[in-house]
């Protein structure tokens, strides 16, 4: 596919040959380069290997513009995804082919790619957006720099723009949910209440055929808090109370195409009119690279009160967060006014409802302690829930203690605030603070652990439980 903007080089991996030299010498092509990983390491390192022909590639991504394999004059590999490789290729005569490889993570390749070119064909030429053509593609065989540099006006003219592809994808209405043409999967069904429940059935399969659960990453387990297991994990699933989450509104539960990860990365702009959207990428089934306090309502946010007394530091912060809590509310506006059914759908992402659908279909990877947490919490507010009341106000189907989850949670906590700047979000950190950020963890490790382990079983225990080993 063609570069849809320019990038700085710096931020690449990159090399140019001379004519008939071998690409395949780079070895970090085929390997993960943007971070090391705090958590199992090697495996995590293995999973996002691929060897693969970059002589071929570069061979097809010339030929995919009418140019030969020697007229490749330079391949720049992008910051790594967490599950797929990208790569640019530039010609001699300044033509530019945009080449990605799934990581063996990513799925059964065949599946990932082909739903992926699906995808997007049917979004640039039936929802007329911005998507970059696919030249070629086979299926059997990124760090935006622009971003942090737009000021607020060109952000929030970016919103408007992703603002009305939005509008367009919501154009064109499926009969079944879930993932049909464009991806492969288990989790389908003919209406919101068989896809949730697909989703249900979907993890309970995964925790019962695993050979091995993943390790939960929100809270800390061992012998003085909770003890995960595939009966607890199958219990917390949210079959028996789905038909009360789900909205009540029938006009924001229809099946639409969607992009479920706009953001920085994934979205490109013109390098000299950056406000000018000209492509968006990653169409396999947060926005804009906010992460700060939820935005409700319509009002825009306050200037904090005390900014003359905080240093400059401070300063800075309050001032970027403000921006980026305005760019939201501005973009809630606009899609208000301009798309109001989305915005309805916005408003019920909102609530406790949808908040645990979300994590009950995440109850395998993110472990069921923050679920049964929230429960517990639920369990005031079940009363006033819309699917309750419309229903007749039946209890809480089940009932169980969230007292060790809880714990196990708040030790997590605790530990990620101790970390500050250098928590290891996704488990990853830069190259260059990972013997300080490992240092840290196992002092906190002492930490923790000390008051916890009683025994010399408890301490053996935890050893074993510990998340951050290398």
């Amino acid at each position: 596919m063609p570069l849809p903007s320019n990038s700085s080089s710096s931020t690449k991996a990159s090399r140019s040959r001379p004519l008939h030299t071998d690409w395949n010498t780079n070895p970090e092509f085929f390997r993960y380069t943007r971070g090391r990983f705090i958590v199992n390491e090697a495996h995590e390192m293995a999973i996002r290997h691929v060897p693969f022909n970059m002589n071929e590639l570069a061979k097809r991504a010339a030929e995919s513009v009418g140019s030969t394999p020697t007229e490749c004059a330079r391949v720049e590999k992008f910051p790594d995804g967490m599950f797929n490789k990208a790569f640019l290729f530039t010609m001699q005569d300044g033509t530019q082919v945009v080449g990605k490889i799934p990581n063996p993570n990513a799925g059964r390749a065949h599946h990932t790619t082909a739903s992926e070119v699906a995808t997007m064909d049917f979004v640039r030429n039936h929802l007329e957006t911005p998507v970059p053509r696919v030249l070629d593609w086979s299926s059997k065989a990124n760090e935006n720099p622009i971003w942090p540099s737009l000021d607020i006006r060109d952000r929030f003219e970016v919103a408007k723009s992703t603002s009305k592809y939005q509008r367009a994808w919501m154009s064109a209405s499926f009969t079944q949910y879930g993932r049909h043409r464009f991806a492969v999967g288990p989790s389908t069904g003919n209406s919101v209440e068989q896809y949730k429940l697909a989703v249900g059935h979907r993890e309970i399969a995964c925790v019962q055929n695993m050979a091995q659960l993943p390790q939960p990453p929100l809270a800390l387990y061992g012998p003085g808090t909770y003890r995960p297991s595939r009966a607890k994990k199958i219990a917390a699933l949210y079959l028996r109370v789905v038909k009360y989450l789900l909205p009540l509104d029938n006009s924001i539960s229809s099946a639409f195409l969607w992009h479920p990860d706009l953001h920085s990365e994934n979205i490109f702009v013109h390098p000299e009119r950056p406000s000018e959207v000209t492509a968006i990428i990653d169409w396999q089934p947060y926005f804009l690279d906010y992460d700060g306090p939820s935005v409700t309502g319509l009002d825009p946010p306050t200037f904090p009160e005390n900014f003359d007394q905080l240093d400059p530091a401070e300063q800075a912060a309050a001032k970027r967060l403000y921006l980026n809590m305005s760019l939201t509310a501005l973009h809630r506006r606009f899609t208000c006014a301009k798309n109001e059914r989305l915005f309805r759908a916005m408003e019920f992402r909102q609530t406790p409802s949808f908040e645990m659908m979300l994590l009950a279909q995440n109850i395998l990877v993110d472990g069921e302690a923050l679920y049964q947490a929230r429960m517990l919490e639920l369990e005031e507010e079940w009363p006033t829930l819309p699917g309750v009341q419309a229903a007749g106000n039946p209890p809480l189907p089940f009932q169980f203690s969230a007292g060790e989850a809880l714990n196990a949670m708040e030790l997590m906590r605790s530990l990620r605030q101790s970390m500050g700047e250098l928590w290891p979000e996704k488990g990853v950190v830069a190259p260059g603070q990972y013997d300080q950020v490992k240092t840290l963890l196992n002092q906190a490790k002492a930490e923790i652990v000390g008051p916890l382990a009683l025994s010399e079983e408890d301490r053996i225990a935890w050893e074993e439980s510990w998340p951050y080993h290398g």
